[in-house]
């Protein structure tokens, strides 16, 4: 094999491997791009954001009822007129009545800290919807008002 041959291959495998590099970065900007695209309103609208098919805004209240350490402290109160399909987490980022601290967003949001009691080793908050426990996070529970969310922290349940 002579010196030209062998550097025009070379220069082809150097070209194939950087247009594989370039096409590979795009697919993975697209994809990112697509799986991270959420519309985040201001907790001012936030509680509006349910949509139905319907022509009508179907509305109702939430109650809420948050039990901490014991369940010896507790506090209940109801939001009315919440739009059906407000997720859970727009809500909770809507509410005045007791401080609320929140991690993330959407998919990843996680409930760090209601009131004066946060999340520690083992323990944390939990949330039922009507005395059934969730089976996704607030960021994907939509909700159905009329409805009461009741959320009790305590010992957090092994995986």
């Amino acid at each position: 094999m002579n010196r030209n041959t062998l550097t025009t291959k070379t220069g082809l495998i150097s070209s194939l491997l950087i247009s594989s590099v370039l096409i590979i970065s795009v697919i993975g900007q697209i994809g990112c791009r697509r799986a991270s695209t959420t519309t985040e309103l201001p907790p001012s609208t936030a509680v509006d954001a349910g949509s139905n098919s319907s022509s009508e805004n179907v509305t109702g209240p939430v109650t809420f009822e948050i039990k901490a350490t014991g369940g010896t402290e507790s506090v209940a109160f109801e939001l009315p007129e919440i739009a059906d399909g407000t997720t859970l987490e727009s809500l909770m980022r809507s509410i005045d009545q007791v401080p609320i601290v929140i991690r993330g967003s959407g998919t990843t949001a996680f409930v760090e800290k209601i009131g004066e009691q946060g999340t520690e080793s083992g323990k944390g908050w939990t949330f039922t919807i009507d005395g059934e426990f969730a089976n996704q996070g607030i960021g994907q529970t939509s909700l159905h008002p009329p409805t009461t969310i009741q959320w009790t922290y305590g010992e957090m349940p092994a995986p």
